[in-house]
């Protein structure tokens, strides 16, 4: 299924049924209701190929635009939040081989967003969106309703386990730059049986402002990181009619951000 999804959007082009309001560009949604884009820059947005797995494209130009300091923002929600544990075999995504080390990391989970970054929440609910149905040309895409649907991950050292996403697709945008030999890199795997990736292996280092689209079957990890500062992304899970949302608070607990 992956190969017919990943190409590359056609870029979109106004209707003459699009008008704009003091709240933005209004255009006819692919949900049946009507979507207020507050950033119609996003309908130019660009995403190309980074390997057979993943897309990205540059936002930052959206986001110095609307929020200027939209970094420095997400950081200090995101240091306010406390250590959390992820054992190695919480959940059937878990990967990570039984008895290894935890992933220790600092969480902060959809409902402190919104309540802390609320442009941040209503972007990666509408607009990004918006971009997943493109991407997937899928109308049934919506951002997940608990709390780890959508996060900020904090990783001061250390890495983060192996595992494969329960989201059909996942957006991933970088916070911060990371230095080269300092680990924190993404490795996704192109096959997995039981705790096992295999197959054609892609390494990405993430980027400021580069905003990742991943298919969230194949497997995944965070190399071990060894930075001065925090290495941080937002990532935001995206399901749809044929693979809808179905945890329960359980895996909340398991990432650690209840």
């Amino acid at each position: 299924m992956h190969e017919q999804l990943l190409v590359t959007p056609e870029l979109f082009v106004p209707g003459a049924d699009e008008r704009r309001t003091d709240a933005g560009l209004i255009l006819p949604s692919q949900r049946s209701n009507i979507e207020v884009m507050r950033y119609p820059e996003i309908l130019k947005v660009h995403f190309s190929e980074v390997n057979p797995f993943m897309v990205a494209a540059d936002i930052n130009s959206l986001l110095d635009k609307y929020h200027p300091n939209w970094q420095g923002q997400i950081q200090e929600v995101s240091r306010q939040r406390p250590v959390a544990f992820i054992q190695p075999g919480f959940d059937d995504t878990s990967m990570a081989e039984p008895g290894s080390e935890p992933t220790i990391y600092h969480p902060t989970g959809k409902s402190v967003i919104a309540a802390g970054l609320p442009w941040a929440h209503d972007l990666f609910t509408h607009e990004i969106n918006f971009l997943v149905e493109k991407l997937t040309n899928d109308p049934s895409t919506y951002l997940g309703p608990d709390d780890a649907s959508l996060s900020i991950s904090e990783i001061r050292e250390g890495g983060y386990e192996l595992h494969f996403d329960r989201s059909p697709f996942t957006m991933l945008l970088g916070v911060t730059n990371i230095k080269d030999h300092k680990g924190g890199e993404l490795k996704i795997y192109e096959k997995r049986d039981k705790n096992r990736a295999y197959g054609q292996t892609f390494t990405i280092k993430p980027e400021k402002g580069i905003l990742y689209g991943l298919w969230g079957e194949y497997p995944h990890l965070v190399t071990p990181y060894f930075g001065h500062t925090p290495r941080v992304i937002m990532a935001a899970a995206y399901f749809n009619k044929s693979h809808p949302h179905t945890s329960s608070s359980n895996f909340n607990i398991g990432v650690g951000v209840l």
